[in-house]
């Protein structure tokens, strides 16, 4: 798809908020727990509220590339030649690779021979060949976590790298599986997710990059606006929408859709499964995403989704700062 530059977005205005007297009290006050979002179905443009954010200076060293793509099997997607192409065309400064269904020790293409020194593996610990994610940098983090104190995490879904001004996140968000049998564990991992991107964001800037396995719009699937029967399929339930729109309330911007508010059909799709040719029929899901904090949106020159490319069942989608 063509893409063009991005014009800069204006600054978040803050909320003000008046404070009352704290009462006096001998007892350490608990922490009020936040209620979870109990909307309905979302369609239409997303609506993007202003919000309290923690004060801090805009990030300084954002110029970088990044990408997100599940690759459905790492050892098979490096067996394309597509792979080494792409690799070789984008020069990413970091990928975050989703579905790798592969431990460190199974791949035996070279990602540093392409300027990644440094790999950080999550694969699946409880099930082989099954889920994991990946991120492959030229710029080496601060610190590096699998999984987090909120998460159960036995299937590699999650890696967080910490740089000096941002958090990455790169997920492989839990589907909610045929006839809806895992929805409870997936609204479970959907409400931790949100306590977590507020914890990280309260520290620093935070990107949300990976397979979010939701389409959050009715025109992000290719029938969602048609099929009565859609809303009970998993990635396009009211509670898998609902726990998006949380963390978009939450101030959480999804960049792609921030830019591109109308656009619709096969340039926004990231999915097209291969049972049936749907790619060829135009019948896509956009299931992949970066959220971002509101400061870094000054600093996004592009975002764009490589429609083209034949890497696996999902394209890559890309996050250009600078």
């Amino acid at each position: 798809m063509s893409i063009t530059e991005i014009e800069e977005s204006k600054e978040v205005p803050k909320k003000v908020i008046k404070k009352r007297p704290a009462k006096k009290t001998n007892e350490k006050k608990a922490k009020k727990p936040r209620k979870v979002n109990p909307l309905a179905a979302i369609s239409g443009p997303v609506e993007l509220k202003p919000i309290s954010i923690t004060e801090r200076s805009d990030p300084t060293n954002m110029k970088m590339k990044i990408i997100s793509i599940n690759v459905n099997g790492i050892r098979a997607a490096t067996k394309k030649p597509a792979f080494k192409d792409f690799l070789e065309d984008q020069n990413a400064d970091i990928i975050c690779f989703q579905e790798t269904k592969a431990e460190e020790k199974q791949n035996g293409f070279k990602l540093g021979d392409f300027g990644y020194k440094h790999l950080y593996w999550n694969s699946s610990k409880t099930i082989k060949g099954y889920a994991g994610t990946l991120v492959a940098s030229k710029i080496k983090p601060i610190n590096v976590t699998y999984g987090d104190e909120h998460f159960s995490d036995t299937e590699g879904r999650l890696i967080t790298l910490e740089f000096d001004d941002f958090f990455l996140i790169n997920a492989y968000v839990c589907n909610s599986g045929d006839g809806l049998k895992f929805m409870d564990k997936r609204k479970n991992w959907d409400v931790k997710m949100r306590d977590y991107l507020q914890e990280l964001d309260e520290k620093k800037p935070t990107i949300f990059a990976g397979d979010l396995n939701v389409a959050v719009l009715d025109y992000d699937v290719y029938d969602g606006e048609t099929n009565k029967k859609r809303k009970l399929t998993a990635g396009f339930t009211d509670a898998e929408r609902s726990a998006f729109k949380g963390w978009l309330n939450d101030g959480f911007v999804d960049v792609y859709r921030h830019f591109y508010p109308d656009a619709r059909g096969h340039e926004s799709y990231t999915f097209w499964s291969y049972r049936g040719g749907m790619k060829a029929k135009g019948k896509g899901w956009r299931l992949d995403y970066f959220l971002v904090s509101p400061c870094i949106l000054p600093n996004v020159k592009k975002i764009e989704i490589l429609t083209e490319q034949n890497i696996s069942d999902h394209v890559p989608l890309v996050l250009t700062l600078g």
